[in-house]
């Protein structure tokens, strides 16, 4: 095999990443089994919460470390595929 830069490797990497990314939004909206996972919007919630000054467990579900809720938050702020 030839060898490959790093910048092609990113590269790659990127554009595996963004299109695994569209598969899930496809996915989502159109199949019955979703590709994202119930508890990614659990965090995306809990990230809502702290956000406008609360805790994340005022999510009735969320049983994770409150980190990950300000982990979370860009989903809220920047954009909702951001933890993906």
């Amino acid at each position: 095999l030839e060898a490959r830069s790093l910048g092609d490797l990113l590269l790659l990497g990127a554009a595996v990443r963004a299109g695994l990314l569209a598969l899930g939004e496809w996915q989502d909206r159109h199949m019955e089994v979703k590709y994202t996972d119930i508890d990614y919007w659990v965090f995306t919630d809990a990230a809502a919460h702290v956000l406008r000054g609360g805790s994340p467990f005022d999510r009735a579900t969320f049983r994770y470390s409150p980190a990950l809720a300000w982990l979370c938050a860009p989903n809220v702020w920047l954009h909702p595929l951001w933890g993906k």
